[in-house]
């Protein structure tokens, strides 16, 4: 019977060219929020309200990016909406935002809550370096297989 270590060394070969190839499958055609909301949603001007930070895994420090940014901005139809905001492919760093800094928002007329930060970091970076990193993967496994 083969050990753990055996087992785990035999499957990478196989592994890491269907993890690269998920990769590369997500980050072409997962949609973002943004490119969701285009064609239905509508602009407004926000504020940052409030920055949350993840603990580190040692759980003594906290991260010096926000984990997640709450935003409010008043609707259309006058009705202030604070949420949570969810940006696809977005990775904020430190100093992106500052709580009660303006922001462009694009949100859901029908659903406020539904939102994104119109930012000038590019989504498409993180989406080349994921296709990357598939490819990496494809090549790293196909070359284990051919040993």
């Amino acid at each position: 019977m083969q050990s753990l270590n055996d087992l785990i060394a035999s499957s990478v070969p196989y592994l890491l060219p269907a993890l690269g190839i998920a990769l590369i499958l997500y980050s072409t055609f997962k949609k973002s929020a943004e490119e969701k909301l285009k064609g239905k949603g509508v602009y407004a001007e926000g504020i940052v309200f409030e920055q949350s930070y993840k603990p580190h895994s040692t759980g003594d420090e906290f991260s010096n990016a926000p984990d997640k940014i709450t935003v409010r901005f008043v609707t259309q139809k006058q009705e202030w909406i604070t949420v949570i905001t969810k940006n696809s492919f977005g990775a904020y760093y430190s100093g992106q935002y500052k709580n009660g800094e303006p922001v462009k928002i694009l949100y859901n007329p029908d659903a406020p809550d539904e939102c994104v930060i119109i930012t000038k970091q590019s989504e498409k970076t993180v989406r080349i370096i994921l296709i990357c990193l598939g490819f990496v993967l494809c090549i790293i496994g196909l070359v284990q297989l051919l040993k």
